[in-house]
């Protein structure tokens, strides 16, 4: 079926054009998204006060909806 589909497309010069240049877009997109991935880290602390936690916990169970 996708040869199918990719040969329908092929047979209108217009969407073959627009098909490539989706695909370069789309992959100059992946090339920068996989830059920025190897260039951010993320840095969790070694320990986490549970009193901080709890503290944060009871504040949302006190929190009122937004759409209530």
């Amino acid at each position: 079926m996708a040869k199918a589909l990719m040969g329908h497309l092929v047979s209108d010069p217009q969407l073959a054009v627009q098909v490539v240049a989706l695909r370069a877009r789309v992959a100059a997109l992946e090339a920068e998204l996989e830059a920025l991935r190897s260039r951010t880290t993320v840095e969790l602390p070694d320990s986490v006060e549970l009193r901080e936690l709890d503290n944060e916990l009871a504040d949302l169970g006190r929190a009122t909806p937004a759409l209530a």
